[in-house]
């Protein structure tokens, strides 16, 4: 039994490595999505877990591209659930790095991050990280910064 779990977890890190090429492989394994932007009228979520395409889109609009590299990542929300740190607007550019993703106990999983500030910029912009993770680790999730 225990080897047939063991294939069951390196088939969903396939998976979802075969979905997305940004998969970061930590104690849980994610994907980073791309071109998705932070809507203009959109609540800062309160839970940083978002488990339904409606509550996704009631933050994020696509932000589609040319060229094959510019779709956005597609996320399945039968098989997988997000975790979004969104920032407040600012005028400075501002870049969020993923540390890593860890399971504190049975109920809770632990999302650690890094943010950077850049140069002021001319504008105003919002900036967003979004995971997208195997819904066989769907816990609360806990944020943390690390500064």
């Amino acid at each position: 039994m225990e080897q047939r779990r063991e294939n069951q977890d390196q088939d969903s890190t396939t998976m979802m490595t075969e979905k997305h090429s940004e998969t970061v492989l930590t104690d849980i394994p994610f994907a980073i999505a791309q071109n998705y932007f932070v809507q203009n009228d959109a609540q800062l979520p309160e839970d940083p877990k978002i488990t339904t395409q409606s509550d996704f889109d009631s933050i994020f609009g696509n932000a589609t591209l040319m060229g094959e590299d510019g779709k956005s990542t597609p996320i399945d929300f039968e098989q997988q659930f997000v975790i979004a740190v969104v920032l407040d607007q600012s005028e400075f550019a501002t870049k969020i790095e993923p540390m890593d993703l860890r399971k504190l106990d049975s109920e809770k999983i632990q999302f650690r991050y890094t943010v950077t500030v850049g140069e002021r910029q001319p504008y105003i912009s919002q900036s967003a990280l979004i995971l997208v993770v195997d819904k066989k680790h769907e816990a609360t999730v806990v944020l943390k910064r690390e500064d």
